[in-house]
C-alpha cells in the first residue's frame, strides 16, 4: 500500500490591484515628504520651533559680587577688540591693583555649555563700543565711538543702500511671504557655493562663490578665530550661532532680519586705512577711504535722483563710493590696498546690474559710470568727543598701565566705561584762569604787572603750571 505524496501549497500571486496600490502609497509617502521639506526649506517652521525653544533658557542676570558660572568669549575679533576675551586677564590684573568686583553675571548652564563649546552667545551685540571717561559727577571727559559714525536703526537706511547690500549678498533675507524664516541659510545660495566645491575639485583655479548669507558673515567676522572660516565645522558653528541669535526673540525673525542688515551695514570689517587704522562699517568705509560725509551721502541716497545735473553728479559719486565698499568687503585688503583698478571694473559691472534690476534708475547708472572717485591716503585718526585732554589723557594712560595695553590705540577701542575722581567744572574754571592770565587787560586788572611781578613783559609769552592738592 503506497503512503500518498503530501499536497504542495503555493501563494497565490499577488493582485495586481494591490501591486498598484503599494506604488501609490510609496509615491504618496515620497511626495509628502518632499513637501514637507519644501515647505521647510521655504518657511523654516520646525526650525523655529527648536531653535526658539533652545534659546528660550539661554540667559544670563547681572547680581552682585563675583560670580562662579561666568564664561567669557573666544578669540574672535570682535571680541578680542572690545576686550571681552582679554576678560580674564584684565581682572587678574585689576585685582592686584587692589580693585573689586562689584557685580558680574550668572549665565544658565545651557548658555555656559553653549559658550564654552565655542559658539557665539545669542544676546544683542554692540554695534558700538569704545572707551568713555567720565568725572565724578558723571559727566563726559572723553569717549570715542568705534566705529565712529552708524546708522541708528534700520529705517535710517536708504532704501538704495539696503537694496544694493541684499542684492550682492543676500537676496532672499526680507522676503516676509514666511515670516518664520531662518535668516541664517539661503538654500539656492548654499547649493550654488556646494557645486561649485565640486567644480573646484576638478579645476583648482576655479573661483568658487561662497554660500554664507549676511547672518553667517556676521557671526563669522566677529567670533570665528581671525574672523575667516577655517573648515566646515567653523561654517556649521557659524550657521548654528547665527540661526539660535535669529530666533532669539520668537519664531518670528521678521524684525530680526531687518536687525541683520543694519548690524551688517555697521559692523563690516573694511581693512585698515593708514592713520585711522582698522576700518570698520560704512561710515567709517567713506570717510577713511574717500573722506566721505556719512549724513551728506545718506541723505543724497535718499532722495529720488536728480534732474539738476549738478545734485545728480553728487548722487552718483555718493552711489559709487557706498557700491564699491559693498563689493569690497570680499577682499577688503586687495580691493582697497592694490586691487583698486579691478574694484573699480567690478563696480561699473554692479551698476549696471542694479540698474537692470530696477534698484536704481538709468540715469543714475550713467551718472554713475561717468563720475570717478578718489582715495583719500590721509585721513586722520577716528575723532573723539572731548572736554579736557589733560584729564582723559592721564586716565587713558593709567588704563595702558593697569591693563598692561601695549598702546592708546587699543585702549580706545575697548568696551570700557571709567568713572574718575577728577572734577570737569573745576578743570573748566583752571584752564579758563590761566587763559585769561594771557590777556594783558586782565593781567592788569589784577595788578599782576607790578615791579618784580610781570611788569612789560608779554603775558602770552608766560607758562603757567597748577596743581590742587
Amino acid at each position: 500500500m503506497q503512503t500518498p505524496a503530501p499536497a504542495v501549497t503555493r501563494p497565490a500571486p499577488p493582485r495586481r490591484g494591490s501591486k498598484l496600490l503599494n506604488g501609490f502609497l510609496i509615491l504618496l509617502g515620497l511626495a509628502v515628504i518632499g513637501f514637507a521639506i519644501y515647505t521647510e526649506v521655504r518657511s523654516s517652521r520646525l526650525q523655529s520651533r527648536y531653535f526658539s525653544s533652545a534659546v528660550r533658557d539661554m540667559k544670563f542676570v547681572l547680581e552682585p559680587g563675583p560670580s562662579a558660572s561666568v564664561r567669557f568669549p573666544q578669540d574672535g575679533p570682535y571680541d578680542h577688540r572690545l576686550g571681552y576675551s582679554e576678560l580674564p586677564v584684565f581682572l587678574k590684573r585689576l585685582d592686584a591693583k587692589g580693585y573689586e568686583i562689584d557685580a558680574q553675571a550668572r549665565v544658565t548652564r545651557p548658555l555656559g555649555d553653549l559658550i564654552e563649546a565655542g559658539y557665539a552667545p545669542p544676546y544683542p551685540e554692540k554695534s558700538q563700543a569704545g572707551l568713555q571717561v567720565l568725572d565724578c559727577r558723571d559727566e563726559t571727559l572723553f569717549s570715542l565711538a568705534y566705529p565712529e559714525r552708524a546708522y541708528p536703526d534700520f529705517a535710517a537706511i536708504p532704501a538704495p543702500v539696503a537694496q544694493t547690500l541684499l542684492f550682492i549678498e543676500n537676496r532672499e533675507l526680507l522676503d516676509d511671504t514666511f515670516p518664520t524664516r531662518n535668516p541664517a541659510i539661503e538654500w539656492t545660495r548654499l547649493g550654488r557655493a556646494v557645486g561649485a566645491q565640486f567644480m573646484k575639485i576638478v579645476d583648482p583655479d576655479y573661483d568658487a562663490p561662497g554660500g554664507s548669507t549676511l547672518a553667517t558673515q556676521i557671526a563669522k567676522y566677529r567670533h570665528s578665530p581671525l574672523g575667516v572660516t577655517g573648515s566646515i565645522s567653523d561654517k556649521l558653528r557659524q550657521m548654528y550661532s547665527a540661526s539660535l541669535r535669529a530666533y532669539s526673540q520668537g519664531p518670528d525673525t521678521s524684525a530680526q532680519r531687518q536687525r541683520i542688515v543694519l548690524e551688517y551695514l555697521n559692523t563690516v570689517p573694511l581693512a585698515a586705512a593708514p592713520e585711522y587704522g582698522e576700518v570698520t562699517g560704512l561710515g567709517g568705509g567713506l570717510r577713511a577711504w574717500y573722506g566721505a560725509d556719512f549724513d551728506v551721502v545718506n541723505k543724497l541716497l535718499a532722495q529720488s535722483p536728480s534732474n539738476d545735473s549738478a545734485v545728480l553728479k553728487a548722487q552718483a559719486r555718493a552711489y559709487r563710493q557706498v557700491l564699491s565698499l559693498l563689493v569690497a568687503q570680499r577682499r577688503p585688503t586687495h580691493f582697497l590696498g592694490p586691487g583698486r583698478e579691478q574694484l573699480a571694473t567690478l563696480t561699473d559691472s554692479y551698476l549696471r546690474l542694479t540698474a537692470a534690476s530696477g534698484i536704481i534708475t538709468d540715469a543714475l547708472r550713467d551718472a554713475a559710470l561717468e563720475t570717478s572717485i578718489e582715495f583719500r591716503n590721509d585721513p586722520g585718526a577716528p575723532r573723539a568727543q572731548v572736554r579736557s585732554w589733560k584729564g582723559a589723557n592721564a586716565i587713558r594712560n593709567r588704563l595702558v598701565t593697569t591693563l598692561q595695553m601695549p598702546r592708546l590705540y587699543d585702549v580706545d577701542r575697548l568696551d570700557v566705561k571709567v568713572t574718575s575722581s577728577l572734577d570737569a567744572d573745576m578743570q573748566d574754571t583752571v584752564t579758563g584762569m590761566l587763559r585769561k592770565l594771557q590777556d594783558r587787560t586782565y593781567v592788569k586788572s589784577a595788578n599782576l604787572v607790578q615791579e618784580r611781578l610781570l611788569g612789560a613783559a608779554d603775558p602770552a609769552a608766560v607758562l603757567y603750571t597748577f596743581t590742587l592738592f
